[in-house]
């Protein structure tokens, strides 16, 4: 079932302009299912299109009751950027992370120079927090490069 799932995954991008030099689709096949990973390895691809294509191949069979997902012949996709994307986008942030990461505290917030947002970082985590102190999303504390990867994720996905 993946295979043809991400056959149609492929054929799709391709034609959104997303070949297989900037996008990389595997399927993989278990016992009671699939699932098929989309790897975006171009930082200036637009992710929300890509994911959007991706999950209109999804199939995902759950109870009408209780909305629990059931076991067998689901095919899950998964859409994320390659580890090389995520450091081009992080590149234009490291100085801004770096210079939040030194004054935030666990409840001091810090700016995050140019982008909108603050970081409060406690004993091993960084959590990156919007203009209106909603929580986006957190990450690894022990290195101010894994914050600059998040943050940028978080404005890419605000894009």
């Amino acid at each position: 079932m993946s295979v043809e799932t991400a056959k149609k995954i492929r054929e799709s991008l391709k034609a959104a302009g997303y070949g297989p030099k900037r996008v990389a689709v595997r399927n993989h096949s278990y016992s009671m299912g699939s699932s098929v990973n989309v790897t975006v390895k171009d930082a200036t691809a637009n992710l929300k299109e890509i994911e959007a294509i991706a999950h209109e191949n999804e199939n995902v069979r759950r109870c009408e009751y209780s909305g629990e997902i059931l076991s067998g012949g689901n095919t899950f996709v998964f859409v994320a950027w390659s580890r090389e994307a995520e450091q081009a986008m992080a590149e234009p942030f490291l100085a801004a992370a770096e210079a939040a990461f030194e004054k935030a505290g666990d409840t001091v917030h810090a700016n995050v120079q140019g982008t909108g947002l603050t970081i409060t970082k406690s004993h091993h985590d960084v959590t990156v927090w919007g203009e209106s102190r909603e929580r986006l999303t957190y990450c690894d504390g022990k290195d101010f490069s894994h914050l600059a990867t998040a943050i940028a994720q978080v404005i890419k996905r605000a894009a």
